[in-house]
């Protein structure tokens, strides 16, 4: 991804379309993230390997993204990731994510936007593969729609505590953290990238799922 800005909104799960909503603009630097929501097939080899707990529900296609993931099954994965790979990855934060989903646009529903291709999974009624529709102008596929997907930040409504240099947001007592980009059959907008849905710490949900991202090492 390149470097960029993106304004993060507040009050959480406000109409995108009312302009009154605080804003903070945020400064993303360059980053790795990953095309595709990550599949059952790549976390069930973590399973296997005894690093991550067994999948909740009925997830036996290795195609699907993954679901019903708490942040903490998340973080076993990437830690196992990590281990074996010899890399650094970890959530995007919700700057990152955010400037990816938009894609150099300013439109706050991007799939409304005539130059874009219509291949979204929104308004249906199942998930589908990661790998089948188009990817954004950033090359990333399924950013709105499909599953919802994790961020790193802790929530908060304040977003002067949101970093400016495009990390997430951290605290020591983290009860409530977010997804984001809504999923194959939530609402307008939950879908619109901005929407900031905070759930709790210990929440999973068939509609959301997650992607890794990478910090780009500096020489």
């Amino acid at each position: 991804m390149p470097s960029g800005i993106t304004a993060i909104k507040s009050p959480p799960n406000r109409n995108a379309e009312d302009k009154t909503a605080n804003t903070r603009v945020i400064s993303v630097g360059e980053f790795c993230l990953a095309v595709n929501e990550i599949s059952v097939g790549l976390f069930t080899r973590c399973i296997s390997a005894g690093r991550c707990a067994p999948l909740r529900g009925n997830q036996d296609d290795p195609l699907l993204p993954v679901h019903s993931v708490t942040v903490v099954e998340i973080q076993d994965f990437i830690d196992w990731v990590n281990h074996s790979s010899g890399r650094n990855y970890r959530l995007p934060s919700e700057a990152e994510w955010q400037m990816a989903a938009f894609s150099g646009s300013n439109h706050e529903f991007p799939w409304r936007d005539m130059k874009r291709p219509a291949s979204y999974n929104i308004f249906s009624e199942n998930i589908s593969s990661t790998n089948i529709s188009k990817a954004n102008e950033y090359g990333i596929r399924d950013m709105i729609g499909n599953v919802a997907e994790f961020v790193a930040d802790c929530f908060s409504e304040d977003l002067d505590l949101i970093p400016q240099d495009g990390t997430a947001l951290q605290v020591s007592d983290c009860t409530n953290v977010m997804f984001k980009g809504g999923a194959f059959s939530t609402p307008d907008y939950i879908l619109n990238p901005s929407s900031r849905f905070p759930v709790p710490s210990d929440f999973a949900t068939p509609l959301a799922g997650f992607r890794l991202a990478r910090t780009i090492a500096r020489k």
